[in-house]
């Protein structure tokens, strides 16, 4: 199974003039980048309107191999929480797999384990 697009955020400038690009990349390489306009809000739409775009470049660059959807995985954002935005995510076929510091706390939650 084809490994899954990931999301990595980088800030080029300070935070006085920060600018935001996000990647969305494969083990092949990267599939999308998103240069975020200056002063603009990211929300659910935003998010929804990206990742149709997302799905659009992986029909064009991987021709036969978006057959099994693909698996989303989060560096740092999390636009999962708007359900809005995870009823567009599933419609395109595509599944979120649990935020790794969601998954670190309820393992620990679970089994009182901490690294302490």
């Amino acid at each position: 199974m084809e490994k899954a697009p990931c999301t990595c955020t980088h800030e080029s400038e300070g935070s006085a003039g920060k600018r935001i690009v996000r990647v969305f990349c494969d083990m092949k390489g990267i599939l999308l980048l998103d240069r975020l306009p200056e002063k603009i809000t990211i929300n659910s739409n935003y998010y929804i309107e990206e990742f149709k775009q997302l799905g659009k470049d992986i029909k064009h660059e991987r021709r036969g191999k978006f057959t099994f959807g693909v698996l989303l995985q989060y560096d740092q954002t999390m636009p999962h929480v708007s359900s809005k935005t995870m009823d567009a995510i599933h419609d395109l076929g595509f599944e979120c797999l649990p935020h790794l510091l969601i998954v670190q706390m309820w393992f620990t939650a679970s089994t009182g384990y901490s690294e302490r």
